[in-house]
């Protein structure tokens, strides 16, 4: 087989995989179980793709390049994702993204990037055709095991009520109906392609049939109010479109959109939503399902509703945007900017101490970490796909009879597209949907303009150079998917080493945290996780009168600490480290507690309004004797969070040392009336008092 025709068949294999694998993957064995796998895959498949299109130029000693419409808004946007990473809290972050999120680092960027170039530039129409049915049947896996999740076939395996919000393969339950509201879409149109004029229908239209509703059941479960609200827009959006765009043959419309509302009407009223309950409810307990219940955070644990959580993260975002008004705080760094802008009223939620890494919407995390500028360039591409989508789908002069199933998929291809502007709104981009953002609008242009291309390939032999550029790729191909395959493993061996953290053994997870560094030095965060283990042993050595042991572990644990604040300076959770690990040294050497002040002051600093941080620095103003500033901290922290029960028995209990009792009693009885009247050690407390 000629050079080049295998390399078109492995770029066509590599498409194929990624629309099939990417939202199946997943793995027990990594530290993050979804995302990071899918990027990785992506990352493999890119450089599958990218070497096989390179060694195609190379077998027909030309250049494989095709333009598109929107080169230049394309163009721009990664313009601007280089300066924001140029300019980086936190460039390191900026390029591979936050660790465990993984996706939206300049190198994943890049990936798909070169994915849509790739895909315009050797692909056709039929093969396009190919990779939807391709995304269709890996979708319907997706599905069925999300089907399967709803009645309990994996419920013991997860923290999450996974049998009350399915999430399947995708790991969360609203990135689960954002992929799922893509794909719809297409089973509508492919409904309309295969659907005749006859009231019987044919296989393939029953089939496509069951598809659309599966993929609406598992919508149903997965309890997304965005995915949802998504979905009712997507409906509108792409029925309009067909009725405005093909008014001559409503009769072979009507059919199918009036079988799939009452169908899904039907199943709304079965499942229920989470604005409106089953048809069972109001049959049982008509009383009790008159009124809505809380949504989000509150509906699931009883937390704080996340909707008014989403509000103030937006506000911290809004501000870190003004901040840092051109290329923002850097690309993916808005775990480490948020800290710094977080609004005080964060601690009054349910989860004031979780740390959040995205600003819970796509448009204010780009203001936030890429600037006015990065937005503007998102904001740009975007309107420049709407504007060449809508000018292709109501050229009423292309109304020919064979250019109506092109239409009909371009309609769902941009309706599925649209799908994903109003889900990210409510959240953030992941792989999968990432993959499909991307890649959508350059599918849509092969549909429309690119017709089948197969072409007999001149069978000259390869000359002496060809066949070393060819080598030298293939060398190439293997080299990084080994680096790959290197950084996939150290992430499982650091997970190993995670979990035997979390099981208290930590001279197993020491050496674990070792290989996986070995492994992938460049990684911080493992760094950073060996610095506190190996400060642990030390402690643990200098108890069992091992003290050359316990300094040289002491001397790593503050060295690995630091070899991660070099690489992440911005980063809270490393001077957090940091401050553990002088604060269990100090056990060795008193010394340390100094040391463990001034790391807690840098991450104050970084964090101004985070109540746990500041109650953490109380502390140890009181271990380094310095009771008026433990004090004066402790009134900060309930300042900022005034129902932070912890830090106000400490105040009360300095108080009293102070011989400050008076105030000492009204704090504890504060706790009582205010957070927690069955609080044992407050009555305890008060009953030593004489209270």
């Amino acid at each position: 087989m000629k050079v080049s025709r295998l390399c078109e068949r492995v770029i066509v294999f590599g498409f194929s995989s990624l629309f099939f694998f990417i939202p199946l993957l997943l793995t027990p064995l990594n530290y993050e179980l979804f995302e990071y796998n899918k990027m990785m895959a992506v990352y493999a498949l890119t450089t599958l793709i990218v070497v096989a299109w390179l060694g195609k130029m190379v077998g027909q000693k030309k250049i494989i390049f095709q333009r598109t419409p929107f080169d230049l808004p394309i163009l721009l946007f990664f313009t601007t994702q280089l300066l924001s990473t140029f300019v980086s809290l936190d460039r390191h972050v900026s390029l591979w993204g936050y660790y465990s999120r993984f996706h939206g680092g300049l190198i994943s960027t890049i990936s798909y990037l070169l994915l849509y170039y790739a895909l315009v530039s050797n692909l056709d129409r039929e093969r396009v055709i190919k990779l939807f049915k391709i995304s269709l049947l890996s979708g319907l896996l997706v599905s069925f095991y999300g089907f399967l999740e709803h009645f309990g076939i994996d419920k013991d395996l997860w923290v999450q009520d996974v049998m009350n919000r399915v999430f399947s393969t995708l790991g969360q339950p609203n990135w689960l109906a954002a992929y799922l509201v893509i794909l719809l879409p297409l089973t509508w149109a492919f409904i309309l392609i295969s659907d005749g004029k006859s009231w019987v229908m044919d296989r393939r239209t029953i089939f496509y049939y069951l598809v659309s509703i599966i993929y609406y059941l598992t919508l149903l479960f997965t309890k997304s109010r965005s995915g949802l609200i998504a979905f009712g827009l997507t409906y509108l959006l792409f029925w309009s479109g067909f009725f405005v765009a093909n008014k001559q043959n409503l009769k072979v419309i009507l059919r199918p959109f009036l079988f799939l509302t009452l169908s899904y009407f039907f199943l709304l009223l079965i499942v229920g939503t989470p604005w409106t309950p089953k048809i069972q409810e109001f049959i049982v307990k008509p009383a009790q399902t008159a009124v809505l219940k809380p949504l989000g955070t509150a509906m699931e644990t009883g937390g704080t509703e996340s909707g008014e959580i989403r509000k103030i993260v937006w506000k911290g975002a809004w501000d870190i945007a003004r901040h840092y008004p051109l290329f923002g705080s850097g690309v993916e760094t808005f775990a480490y900017a948020y800290y710094q802008y977080r609004p005080q009223e964060h601690n009054l939620v349910s989860e004031w101490d979780f740390l959040y890494n995205k600003a819970h919407n796509e448009y204010l995390n780009y203001a936030a970490t890429t600037g006015f500028v990065g937005l503007g360039s998102y904001l740009l591409l975007i309107g420049w796909i709407i504007v060449w989508n809508t000018k292709k789908i109501f050229n009423f002069k292309l109304d020919q009879l064979e250019i109506r199933p092109i239409r009909n998929l371009l309609i769902a291809l941009f309706s599925g597209w649209l799908s994903i502007l109003i889900t990210n709104f409510f959240g953030f981009s992941v792989v999968t949907v990432a993959l499909y953002f991307y890649l959508i609008p350059g599918m849509s242009w092969l549909i429309f303009t690119k017709q089948n291309t197969e072409k007999a390939i001149p069978q000259n032999p390869l000359s002496p150079k060809q066949k070393v550029f060819l080598l030298l790729l293939v060398f190439s191909l293997f080299s990084f998917l080994f680096s790959l395959g290197r950084m996939w493993y150290a992430d499982t061996v650091f997970n190993k080493g995670y979990l035997l953290t979390k099981s208290d053994s930590y001279k197993d997870a020491y050496f674990a945290y070792h290989e996986a560094i070995n492994l992938n030095q460049g990684e911080p965060f493992y760094r950073d996780e060996l610095a506190y283990t190996a400060a642990l042993l030390a402690s643990a050595a200098w108890e069992q009168k091992e003290a050359t042991v316990s300094s040289q572990l002491a001397d790593e644990a503050i060295a690995q600490n630091k070899l991660a604040l070099k690489i992440s300076p911005f980063n809270v959770n490393f001077w957090k480290t940091q401050t553990k690990v002088y604060y269990t040294l100090a056990t060795i050497d008193p010394k340390y507690n100094e040391d463990a002040l001034t790391a807690i002051m840098k991450a104050q600093k970084l964090a101004p309004t985070d109540a746990k941080i500041s109650y953490n620095l109380a502390l140890l103003y009181g271990r380094n004797n310095n009771p008026k500033m433990a004090i004066k901290t402790l009134e900060d922290t309930v300042s900022l969070k005034p129902n932070y029960q912890d830090a106000r028995f400490a105040l009360a209990l300095y108080y009293k040392e102070a011989g400050r009792q008076d105030e000492a009693i009204i704090q504890l009885r504060y706790i009582l009336e205010k957070i927690s009247s069955d609080a044992a050690s407050v009555k305890d407390k008060l009953k030593e008092w004489g209270q």
